[in-house]
């Protein structure tokens, strides 16, 4: 699998990095409000969602299912994006980038880490140095947009840092990591079905972003 990625730092130096087999994680039921990830556990559990043995869980998947902006195929109707950060820990050092963990909500009910695996992990091509933006991480802005309409909003703040992750036992040093931290609530609480996703990570104490779109379309039944 090769993905490289444009490295857009505050000296301009238009750097580019190549992932060397990726180690991918996601992370589930990572919010900072303990509270509130409970009360979603239970809610997910009256939709006979299976509850995590412990939070926040953490599913390995293929590192083969990391891919860019694009169009792909999905295995059925029911399934939808999620905007989340992305940490990246690489032989040049830690990234930070935004991307979405596309998810089967019909495979959900039967093992979220089988849900997880049934979908592209879809990573925009732009990431920051992690020292850049580490001093007001809390402060970046996440956003996602299902079929044009806002569908996810808020900053990393809702989220555990990624300094709350065991990197260490996860990482190897002939691999790059990348763990995608978690997502936020969904608008108005009603999940989107649609075949279009986009999302944006904003850091406003330097005025820029990063942005990212793909198409998820179902295989005929």
């Amino acid at each position: 699998m090769r993905l490289d990625l444009n490295v857009e730092d505050l000296k301009g130096t238009g750097a580019r990095i190549r992932l060397r087999r990726p180690l991918l994680f996601m992370v589930g039921f990572a919010g900072r409000d303990r509270a509130a990830v409970q009360h979603h556990i239970e809610e997910l559990g009256r939709e006979g969602v299976p509850a995590p043995d412990k939070v926040p869980a953490y599913y390995r998947v293929p590192g083969y299912m990391l891919v860019g902006s694009g169009e792909y195929d999905v295995l059925g109707p029911r399934t939808s994006g999620e905007i989340e950060p992305v940490l990246l820990v690489t032989s040049d050092g830690m990234f930070v980038g935004v991307g979405s963990d596309h998810t089967d909500r019909e495979a959900e009910r039967r093992s979220v880490p089988l849900s997880k695996q049934l979908g592209p992990k879809v990573l925009a091509g732009t990431v920051w140095p992690l020292g850049e933006v580490e001093g007001h991480w809390d402060d970046l802005v996440l956003m996602g947009w299902s079929g044009g309409r806002s569908y996810q909003q808020g900053r990393l703040a809702e989220l555990l840092p990624y300094g709350a992750h065991p990197l260490e036992t996860m990482h190897a040093s002939d691999r790059d990591l990348v763990l995608f931290l978690g997502t936020l609530p969904v608008v108005g609480g009603n999940m989107d079905f649609s075949e279009e996703f986009s999302g944006e990570l904003r850091d406003l104490t330097h005025n820029r972003s990063i942005t990212f779109a793909y198409k998820a379309t179902p295989l005929p039944s």
